[in-house]
């Protein structure tokens, strides 16, 4: 199935401005919170479950470098 474009419901703060969406499979998605946790760097705000074979994780960060890292590499 081919992940439809999902619109970002949520906003960035002052420390923490850019959003990243990062579609994920959802066995993929515990892992990636475990390794959230501690990070000041970036902030969980919330999953995109519609689509049952791939989850779009949001996520605000500090920088926009570090929001560019994890669209790429995750």
């Amino acid at each position: 199935m081919k992940h439809q474009e999902i619109t970002c419901p949520y906003s960035g703060t002052p420390t923490h401005p850019y959003i990243a969406s990062l579609p994920m499979k959802p066995t993929a998605y515990a892992q990636f919170e475990r390794l959230s946790e501690g990070h000041e760097d970036v902030k969980m705000l919330g999953v995109d479950r519609s689509a049952a074979d791939v989850w779009t994780v949001f996520v605000a960060c500090v920088s926009k470098n570090g929001k560019d890292l994890l669209e790429s590499n995750w």
